[in-house]
């Protein structure tokens, strides 16, 4: 099986509520015990007005993603993964795009976008699954000898930083972000693993 699909026109519309900040002073914000960065993964933004930290808590093999910026330090995500993490700025560093691995051949994606209290989730549900949902809803769909079983993955298509000029793209500035699907299924008669190929997407933020 493959598949081999070129999709334009993928828009998601997030909408993010904004909740009052509190009057009262916190206590600095920090991750837990027993979690502690991993340099390898500390991700900066391009102006390095941003740093990405990795932490690690090796007794429950999670991690925890935070943000420094001016002085603050936020966490990007209260929910915990099980994997490092790709993290991909848009030029204009409104938008983050996080990679994010989810098991063995496996991957999704999450959109968050910047806001007075820092980068927070766009939208409920990952990226990646809305890109699934979007292509499952075209007429190519349903020309594939058998949807995929395992391996199902989301990224970002390499090109971002040059807003994709190398496809023929005229797009504005840091208003498109270009995503691969991949994924895996067995077929009666064929190689015991499909031929993984990418449905290209292009989502317009």
């Amino acid at each position: 099986m493959k598949l081999v699909t070129s999709l334009i026109g993928l828009l998601v519309v997030c909408g993010i509520g904004l909740g009052s900040m509190s009057a009262a002073v916190a206590e600095p914000a920090s991750p837990p015990a027993g979690y502690a960065i991993d340099p390898e993964f500390t991700v900066k933004s391009p102006d390095g007005a941003f740093t990405i930290e990795q932490y690690q808590n090796k007794d429950v093999w999670q991690w925890q993603f935070w943000v420094r910026h001016q002085g603050a330090f936020t966490q990007i995500e209260s929910e915990q993964a099980g994997y490092p993490a790709d993290f991909i700025f848009t030029n204009d560093l409104k938008w983050i795009v996080r990679e994010q691995k989810i098991g063995s051949g496996t991957s999704t994606m999450h959109l968050y976008r910047l806001t007075p209290q820092g980068y927070v989730r766009a939208g409920k549900r990952p990226l990646g699954d809305l890109a699934w949902d979007y292509l499952k809803s075209r007429p190519d769909w349903r020309k594939l000898v058998k949807a995929p079983e395992y391996h199902n993955s989301a990224y970002l298509l390499e090109g971002i930083e040059e807003n994709y000029r190398e496809f023929g793209a005229g797009w504005p500035a840091n208003r498109y972000l270009l995503i691969t699907l991949s994924a895996d299924a067995d077929v009666k008669g064929t190689q015991a693993h499909a031929d993984r190929r990418g449905a290209r997407l292009a989502l317009q933020i």
